[in-house]
């Protein structure tokens, strides 16, 4: 009797160690954003805005089909409406709609001497929004490129122009090669994330 309950308790304790062994490799994660989404206040909260496919997350916790992820980019001092890659870099990240609380872990100045915030945001996306590894977007996407951005010219590569010349270059091709605007914006991300640095 006394074996079988030490068996018991030892067999509890492996389960409750394997538990939490799960639980923190899901905590401080990393993941990325798979398809356009609403960053939220909560879990089916609020939205506080989008997030672009490519946004790497640091994934904190999880609950009821909803992950609580944590969001790192610069913006231009004192602006809050959006968050970018890089400083002096137009990569879009995410876009803000109302008052989202910023938490600023630094400053620097880009090459034109502007200064911009290193900032963190923490908000919540559907699990289903989020993939474990960018190259799959990018293949996706590396596709579309070559099917729509082919048919009038030759396919530029990606890496002749740099990531703040590509958007204007693909708001000025993405409609007259049928493409929407979310894939338009989606083709921007790619060539900024395969551009000349």
């Amino acid at each position: 009797m006394e074996a079988t309950r030490r068996l018991g308790l030892e067999l509890g304790l492996v389960l409750v160690l394997i538990g939490l062994l799960f639980w923190a490799a899901a905590q401080g994660r990393t993941a990325y954003i798979g398809t356009f989404t609403s960053l939220l206040s909560a879990a089916k909260g609020a939205s506080l805005g989008s997030l672009v496919p490519g946004t790497q997350v640091a994934v904190l916790k999880e609950q009821a089909g909803f992950s609580q992820v944590q969001i790192q980019g610069w913006s231009p001092q004192g602006g809050s409406s959006a968050l970018f890659a890089a400083k002096g870099q137009r990569i879009l990240l995410a876009s803000f709609t109302g008052k989202v609380q910023r938490r600023v872990k630094g400053q620097g100045k880009d090459e034109g001497g502007a200064v911009w915030e290193q900032v963190e945001v923490v908000g919540w996306v559907p699990k289903s929004a989020l993939i474990a590894d960018v190259n799959t977007l990018w293949k996706q996407a590396g596709a579309l490129y070559q099917q729509r951005c082919s048919t009038c010219h030759a396919l530029p590569e990606t890496g002749k122009f740099t990531a703040n010349q590509w958007p204007p270059i693909m708001r000025g091709m993405g409609p007259r090669s049928g493409l929407t605007a979310e894939q338009t914006q989606l083709l921007t991300r790619y060539a900024q994330a395969h551009a000349k640095r």
